[in-house]
C-alpha cells in the first residue's frame, strides 16, 4: 500500500514523508527537548520487534546553523543499523546518525532513512526546511568626524522582513539609533527576522579629529595687474571652494577686490570650517593721452595727459621731466610717462611721435598793371584749411586760390594746415605798375549829328605803344595815333583811348559826348509785331515818291539784312524776316537818294 502524508510542525515548517512500503511508516512528529517541536520522525516497524526514532538538535534551522541528527527511542540499538542518505546536493551524500552538519542554502532538504536488523532492511524518506538568516549589508568600519560625531545609525539588513533590531541601551524594535562617538568605539547590535532566525554585527567606529585651517594672511592689498601669493596653514588637504585653485599656496592676480574661500579635509574626509582670504585690489591710475602724436617740423608740441584714479600722483617722463604736462619737439621718437598714485600703483603710457612735414608754395613774385586783378594760385596741396593775409596781418580770404586787385605793391601771406594740424606759411609779392597819363584831342564835337565825322589825335609823344580807339567799348575802324569815327545812331557815347606802357600795362583815357538824330518828322514809323519771333513789318509815310534803302543792324552795328523800296507818296510797308538771327535788339537804318538819313529810333526786339 502506497500513501503520501503532508505534515506541518510548529512554526509552519513543512515535513513531508514521501512514499514508503513494506510496513514501514513515518509516525507523527514527536516532542522532545522540553516540549519544543522537532523536525524528525518516529518510525515504527510493525511486527518487526524493533522500533526507532530520530530528531534534529535544532527546533528551527536557519542558514549556517550547526545541526545534529540524533537517534532516539530505539529498541535493540546495538543490533540495529540506521543510516540517512541526503538526497540534495549541498550536504554530504551520506549522513550518519549523530552527524553534525551546517546547511548554507535555504529551502527543502530531503533525505532517506534506512533501518537494518540482521538481514532485514527497511527504508523511508523525509526532510527538513532551512530558513533564511538576516544578513548585515554594509561595512564593518565607519569613519566618524569630530565635527559630525552625533548622528543616527540605521543598519541595512537583508533577508529580514519585519526585522526586529536590538541596539544596546535602547528599546527593541527600532530601525535606527542615535549615536555620539567621541573616540574609537566598537558597537554591537543584533537582529531577528519573523521566522526567528537571528544574527548580530559589530561595527568599528574610527574617530577622527577635525582638521585645522588658518589663512597665512587673511587681508592683502595689491594693485590691479599685480600677482600675489595666498595660502593657508592646515594639517589636512585643502579644498578651494570659490575658485579652481590647487595647493595650499597659490599665486593669484584678481582684477577687482576678491574673497577666496577654502576648507581643510582629512584623509578620512573630515571637513573643517571655511576660512577666508580677502585680496583688495586698487585700480591703476588711468592715463588718457593719444598713443600717436604728430610733431610738426620746427615746432614744439604740448603733451597734456588727463589722469583719473585715486589721486596723490607723481609723474616721471623718460625724458627727465617730473611734471604732468611737457613740451616736446621732433627730436625724440617717443616719450613714456610713468604715473604713481597714493596707493603706489603704477601705470605707464608711451606716445610715439610722427614727424610731420608738407610742401607749401604761395607762388613766385609777380607784377601787374594798375587796376588789374591777379589770381593767387599756389601749390595745390591737400590742405584742410588755407588763409590769405595782407602783409601777414589782415585776413582777406579763406580759400587756396584767391583773386586780388591791389592798388599798390603788396605782400600776400598764405597760411595752411595739414591733417595733423601742422601749420606752415609762405608769402608772395605782387608789384603794381604806377599810374601813367594819356592825352589826346578830339575834333568835330560841336553839334555832332548822325553821319558827321569825328576825328581823334593822340598827343602822347613817348612811353606808350599799341594804341586803341574804342567807342562804347567797341574798337573803331581806324587805329593808331590818329583815327576818325562816324556815328550812325543818336545817343550818348564814350570815347576811350587805350595804350600800353613799357610793362605792357593798358592805360585808358575816356571822353563822353552826345550824337543827335537828323531824321525829318515825315518819317513816322510803325513796327509790328514788336517783339517778334522773326517776321515783322515796318510802316512809314512819305510826302513824295523816292527810293528808300532800309537796313537792319544789331546792337553792335553789324548788318543783318538790307531792303531797297520804291516809296510812294503816303503810307508804305516793308516786310522783314530775321528768324535765323539770335534773340536781341535790332535797329532800322534808312537811306534816301537825295540825302543820307540815319536814325536809331526804329527798333525791334527778336525773341
Amino acid at each position: 500500500m502506497l500513501s503520501s502524508v503532508i505534515l506541518r510542525a510548529q512554526n509552519n515548517i513543512l515535513i513531508s514523508t514521501g512514499s514508503h512500503s513494506n510496513g514501514v511508516s513515518i509516525g507523527e512528529p514527536v516532542v522532545y527537548n522540553k516540549g519544543k517541536a522537532n523536525i524528525g520522525f518516529l518510525n515504527r516497524f510493525r511486527g518487526s520487534n524493533f522500533s526507532a526514532g530520530f530528531l534534529l538538535s535544532n527546533d528551527t534551522i536557519c542558514q549556517n546553523d550547526i545541526t545534529q541528527l540524533v537517534l532516539s527511542d530505539s529498541t535493540f540499538l546495538g543490533s540495529k543499523k540506521f543510516t540517512f542518505e541526503y538526497l540534495g546536493g549541498t550536504l554530504a551524500e551520506v549522513v550518519s546518525v549523530d552527524s553534525v552538519f551546517s546547511p548554507s542554502d535555504t529551502g527543502w532538504y530531503p533525505f532517506e532513512l534506512t533501518v537494518k536488523l540482521g538481514r532485514r532492511r527497511k527504508r523511508d524518506q523525509g526532510g527538513f526546511y532551512v530558513l533564511p538568516r538576516p544578513l548585515f549589508i554594509g561595512v564593518d568600519t565607519i569613519n566618524v568626524c569630530q565635527e559630525s560625531n552625533v548622528f543616527y545609525f540605521t543598519p541595512d539588513i537583508g533577508q529580514c522582513a519585519n526585522c526586529d533590531i536590538s541596539f544596546p541601551s535602547s528599546s527593541p524594535g527600532l530601525d535606527s539609533v542615535q549615536l555620539t562617538i567621541n573616540n574609537d568605539s566598537l558597537y554591537t547590535f543584533s537582529f531577528e527576522n519573523e521566522q526567528g532566525c537571528s544574527d548580530q554585527q559589530s561595527i568599528w567606529f574610527d574617530y577622527h579629529l577635525t582638521p585645522t585651517i588658518n589663512a597665512i594672511s587673511p587681508q592683502l592689498t595689491i594693485c590691479n595687474e599685480d600677482t600675489i601669493g595666498i595660502g593657508f596653514q592646515t594639517n589636512g588637504g585643502i579644498n578651494w571652494i570659490s575658485h579652481s585653485l590647487v595647493g595650499t599656496s597659490v599665486d593669484v592676480y584678481p582684477s577687482a577686490t576678491t574673497k577666496y574661500y577654502a576648507s581643510a579635509q582629512s584623509i578620512a574626509g573630515c571637513q573643517s570650517l571655511v576660512d577666508t582670504i580677502n585680496v583688495e585690489v586698487n585700480q591703476l591710475p588711468v592715463i588718457t593721452l593719444q598713443d600717436s602724436n604728430y610733431v610738426c617740423v620746427g615746432l614744439m608740441e604740448d603733451l597734456i595727459p588727463q589722469i583719473t584714479g585715486n589721486g596723490g600722483y607723481q609723474f616721471s617722463w623718460d625724458s627727465g621731466q617730473n611734471t604732468k604736462d611737457i613740451s616736446i619737439s621732433d627730436a625724440t621718437a617717443s616719450y613714456t610717462l610713468t604715473v604713481t598714485d597714493a596707493n603706489q600703483c603704477v601705470e605707464t603710457h608711451t606716445v610715439f611721435n610722427s614727424i610731420m612735414d608738407y610742401t607749401i608754395d604761395a607762388g613766385a613774385n609777380d607784377s601787374i598793371c594798375f587796376g588789374e586783378a591777379y589770381d593767387l594760385i599756389p601749390y595745390q596741396g591737400n590742405y584742410p584749411s588755407a588763409e590769405w593775409t595782407i602783409n601777414n596781418d589782415s585776413l582777406i580770404g579763406s580759400s587756396l586760390n584767391f583773386t586780388v586787385a591791389p592798388l599798390l605793391s603788396t605782400w600776400y601771406t598764405l597760411t595752411t594746415s595739414n591733417d595733423s594740424g601742422c601749420v606752415k606759411t609762405d608769402s608772395v609779392k605782387i608789384a603794381v605798375d604806377s599810374l601813367s597819363q594819356l592825352s589826346y584831342s578830339i575834333y568835330g564835337l560841336d553839334d555832332l549829328k548822325i553821319g558827321d565825322t569825328l576825328s581823334f589825335k593822340n598827343l602822347n609823344v613817348e612811353g606808350f605803344h599799341n594804341y586803341q580807339w574804342m567807342v562804347n567799348a567797341t574798337l573803331t575802324s581806324a587805329q593808331g595815333d590818329s583815327a576818325y569815327w562816324v556815328p550812325v545812331f543818336e545817343g550818348t557815347y564814350t570815347l576811350t583811348l587805350e595804350g600800353r606802357n613799357s610793362l605792357s600795362c593798358p592805360i585808358a583815357l575816356d571822353s563822353i559826348f552826345n550824337v543827335r538824330d537828323i531824321l525829318p518828322r515825315d518819317y513816322e514809323r510803325l513796327i509790328y509785331p514788336n517783339p517778334t519771333q522773326g517776321l515783322f513789318s515796318y510802316n512809314f509815310y512819305s510826302k513824295s515818291e523816292k527810293t528808300i534803302t532800309i537796313s537792319i543792324v544789331n546792337e553792335s552795328g553789324r548788318l543783318i539784312e538790307r531792303l531797297e523800296i520804291e516809296a510812294s507818296e503816303g503810307l508804305n510797308t516793308a516786310s522783314f524776316d530775321i528768324s535765323s538771327s539770335a534773340a536781341g535788339k535790332y535797329y532800322l537804318l534808312i537811306d534816301s537818294e537825295s540825302e543820307t538819313l540815319k536814325a536809331l529810333r526804329p527798333w525791334v526786339i527778336k525773341i
